[in-house]
């Protein structure tokens, strides 16, 4: 007896993980695939395995023609499943969000036309736990996500320099240059509660709790023009 829709459809569901097994699997009709795998029993074995380990470290793909399911779920899975398996990779790496997005492009043409509105940084925090400041540096090293174009760029974290100068935790002509010099040469530097940190390429500065980031280059043009606008 050759397989069929109800067979396969009961087969899933008694043994989930024979989805990605069946023998004739590729070719199956896209209908009963997408059935599959919208069953439960399906998505929390199957596709929660696919979004838990895909990918572990940047820059590995989290979608590749070379897995077994990527052969076979884009030619299957409708509009609503793309969306749903898109917010299941969102939810579980939140801070990848626009590498996500190209690659479900790249398998699953015009579909981010659907997709949510990107992830604020307040919202990956609050998926990730932590601060909004442990947020920024986990999305500098998996990518450039678009939510850092919300953020302190040089003219906050000038005005942190400012605070620092102001209480006098770089009291003269002569810690500026210091501070310059440590950051033309790609160092960390800190007095007191005012860091001035390289991370993931970009500049981290702090006074007390407060933080901006911005390009180092920014930085280290603002201070030659600080440095020399003072007293010889």
């Amino acid at each position: 007896m050759g397989m069929t829709r109800e067979l396969y459809i009961e087969a899933v569901k008694r043994s989930p993980r024979r989805f990605a097994e069946e023998r004739e699997f590729a070719a199956l009709p896209p209908e009963w695939i997408s059935e599959a795998w919208g069953l439960q029993e399906v998505q929390s074995t199957v596709a929660a395995d696919f979004v838990e380990e895909v990918r572990k470290w940047p820059p590995e793909p989290f979608l590749h023609a070379s897995y077994p399911l990527m052969s076979v779920l884009p030619p299957a899975l409708t509009p609503g499943q793309v969306v749903r398996l898109f917010d299941q990779f969102r939810e579980r790496w939140p801070m990848c969000e626009p590498q996500l997005r190209e690659e479900f492009e790249q398998f699953f043409p015009g579909c981010t036309e659907s997709f949510p509105s990107p992830l604020t940084v307040a919202e990956v925090t609050a998926r990730l736990g932590g601060d909004d400041y442990d947020t920024l540096l986990l999305m500098r090293q998996y990518h450039d996500h678009p939510a850092l174009q919300q953020l302190p760029g040089l003219e906050d974290a000038a005005g942190l320099l400012q605070q620092a100068i102001d209480v006098g935790w770089f009291s003269d002509k002569e810690d500026l240059s210091e501070l310059l010099t440590h950051l033309e040469q790609g160092n960390d530097y800190g007095v007191q509660e005012s860091m001035f940190e390289y991370i993931a390429g970009m500049l981290h500065v702090s006074f007390h709790d407060q933080y901006a980031i911005c390009e180092p280059h920014q930085m280290i043009k603002h201070l030659r023009g600080l440095i020399a606008s003072m007293p010889a």
